[in-house]
């Protein structure tokens, strides 16, 4: 019963996302990591770069640099970050693309508002809708 009950709350909340998220296609951003891989995949936004080089080896200066260079012609929405990722590479390129970043709650308790799955999506979705107009 408690399973069919999940289901049935799940596939109506995964309905409403899909609808509140059609907005969203194609949003241009940068990753800090590559966490937001399967997030991008089902929302169809377009992770234009990433800021680690490879998972868990911090951004040189030389990357951040080659980075704001490429990105300059054509700036992204905004930089996504998870809340336990340092903030300084996100901010350094942010600041000089004159973009925002966007901290994701990633995961269950990520943030205050985040007490389970459900409120994990909505919060996600939420805080990228205020940023794809």
């Amino acid at each position: 019963m408690r399973l069919t009950d999940f289901q049935i709350r799940w596939a109506d909340a995964t309905s409403d996302w899909e609808k509140r998220s059609i907005g969203l296609e194609g949003l241009r951003l940068v990753s800090h990591h590559r966490s937001f891989s399967y997030l991008a995949d089902w929302l169809d936004l377009n992770i234009v770069a990433t800021l680690e080089p490879k998972p868990g080896i911090p951004a040189s200066g030389a990357q951040l640099a080659t980075l704001l260079e490429q990105l300059s012609s054509n700036p992204p929405v905004a930089v996504i970050r998870t809340p336990y990722e340092n903030e300084r590479p996100s901010k350094w390129l942010s600041e000089r693309l004159e973009i925002p970043v966007l901290t994701l709650p990633y995961t269950i308790e990520g943030t205050a508002e985040v007490v389970d799955l459900f409120a994990l999506i909505d919060v996600t979705i939420q805080i990228l809708q205020e940023y794809s107009q």
